[in-house]
C-alpha cells in the first residue's frame, strides 16, 4: 500500500544526499517541488488531453491587451506585515523557527514533515491557537507534543525570547494542552494496518529527531524497515 510514497522517498532521500554533498541545502523541501513520472502515457493522453487542437494564436492582429505588471504583495499579506521573511512555514526546521544555526540535517526534517503532508494532504504542524491564528508557541507546542522536549542546551543555540517560551523540561505551556493521541494512532495516520501505521509513524520519528545531530544521514535512512520495498523492487 505504500509501495509509491515508499519510493519516491527512497529518491528524494538520494537526491539529498547528492545536494548535501555538492555543498547545497534545498530548504524548501514541499509537495509542490515533488514531481511523479507517470508510466502510463496513453491514460494521459485519453484523460488529459484535447481530442481538438486549438488553434494557434494570431499575434498579428490586437486581440489581447497589454496590463503593465504589479507587486502582489497586498492580494496575499495585509498592511501589518512589514517583513516577509520572519513569516513562519509549518513545514520549516524547528531551528529555524527558534532563529539557531542550522546546517544540511533540516532538509530531514522539512522531508518528514512533506511525507506526512502528502500521505493525508494535511500538515503535521500548523500552529494555529485558539483563534486559528497562526502561533510560534502552538507550533513548538505540537512539535514536541509528537517528537518530545527540546534539550536546554538546544534552546540556547536560540534567540532568547523563544527560549522563554520553554519550561525547565523543555516544553511549552498552554492554557490548553493538547489531547491527542501517538503519531502512530488511526487519527494521525488512518486506513492503514496497525503494523504498516507503526513503521510509518518510526521513519518519522526517526528523521524528525529533535536533535538535529541525532538525525541519521542518507546511507542510514535508506535502509529504514519503511524503505525497505524499494530497495527491493530497485535491486542491488
Amino acid at each position: 500500500m505504500y509501495t509509491i510514497p515508499a519510493g519516491f522517498t527512497w529518491q528524494l532521500v538520494c537526491a539529498l544526499e547528492l545536494a548535501h554533498n555538492s555543498g547545497v541545502i534545498h530548504t524548501d523541501i514541499k509537495p509542490d517541488n515533488i514531481f511523479v513520472k507517470v508510466l502510463d502515457k496513453l491514460r494521459i493522453e485519453s484523460e488529459y488531453f484535447v481530442e481538438e487542437v486549438i488553434p494557434q494564436q494570431d499575434r498579428t492582429e490586437k486581440h489581447f491587451m497589454s496590463i503593465p505588471s504589479s507587486s502582489l504583495r497586498h492580494c496575499y499579506f495585509g498592511a501589518d506585515v512589514k517583513q516577509l521573511n520572519n513569516l513562519n512555514v509549518a513545514l520549516g526546521d524547528w531551528e529555524v523557527l527558534i532563529k539557531a544555526e542550522w546546517d544540511a540535517r533540516c532538509d530531514f526534517w522539512n522531508l518528514g514533515a512533506v511525507l506526512f503532508e502528502v500521505y493525508r494532504a494535511i500538515r503535521l504542524f500548523d500552529g494555529r491557537a485558539v483563534n486559528r491564528r497562526y502561533e510560534l508557541k502552538v507550533h513548538l507546542a505540537e512539535i514536541v507534543d509528537l517528537f518530545g522536549p527540546f534539550p536546554k542546551d538546544l534552546l540556547e543555540r536560540g534567540d532568547p525570547e523563544i527560549a522563554n517560551l520553554f519550561n525547565e523540561e523543555g516544553r511549552v505551556d498552554l492554557d490548553q494542552p493538547f489531547d491527542r493521541p501517538p503519531l502512530q494512532s488511526d487519527v494521525f495516520l488512518p486506513d492503514l494496518d496497525p503494523e504498516t501505521r507503526e513503521v510509518f509513524a518510526s521513519l518519522l520519528r526517526y528523521i524528525m529527531k529533535i536533535n538535529p545531530e541525532e538525525r541519521p544521514i542518507p546511507d542510514e535512512m535508506v535502509k529504514h524497515q519503511w524503505l525497505t520495498p524499494k530497495r527491493v523492487l530497485k535491486g542491488p
